[in-house]
């Protein structure tokens, strides 16, 4: 009975929600067990659905070190709960995520992970259909690399977490 109850509440919620696609960019910097970091350019986009307090989420991130050969792509879902304010023009948001990260170096795959982590950030409405969201994500990531191994002359190293800061726009539908 509890789950039905459940089922009925979430779908009620869902059908007065707004479906939002949106796209991002910004940089990221990804440190590893050993003291080391890179830092590059992260892209992404995400799609879900947004009532007055909440939204939750599906996403992708791209993130390119550059110089190093390294990239990283994070599948991801994630909820946020979504301050109300009396200026409907500026909402701040909290929220957690969850998801499955990818890295290759120079296009060979080193180490995969689950990932976890929250975010924070503040949306800004240009009116009712766009918003520019500016955020900042910390996401933690448990790999089965252990140890330092070398790949064709690279050193590589268990990847213990990330800091990304990113803008994005977002389109309500």
């Amino acid at each position: 009975m509890k789950k039905i109850i459940l089922t009925m509440m979430l779908m009620a919620s869902i059908s007065q929600a707004q479906g939002f696609f949106g796209i991002e960019v910004g940089t990221q910097t990804l440190n590893s067990n050993f003291n080391t970091e890179d830092t590059g350019t992260v892209y992404g986009f995400k799609f879900g659905s947004q009532q007055t307090n909440w939204r939750t989420s599906f996403g992708y991130n791209y993130f390119d070190s550059g110089d190093s050969k390294l990239t990283q792509n994070l599948l991801y879902v994630s909820a946020d709960y979504i301050f109300t304010n009396e200026v409907e023009v500026i909402r701040p948001y909290i929220g957690g995520n969850v998801g499955y990260t990818f890295f290759d170096y120079d296009g060979n795959e080193v180490d995969n992970s689950f990932s976890y982590g929250l975010q924070a950030g503040v949306i800004l409405n240009l009116d009712y259909n766009f918003n520019i969201d500016v955020g900042a994500k910390y996401t933690l990531y448990s790999n089965s690399v252990t140890y330092p191994y070398y790949y064709e002359d690279y050193y590589i190293e268990a990847f213990d977490d990330s800091l990304s800061f990113t803008i994005g726009l977002n389109y309500k539908f």
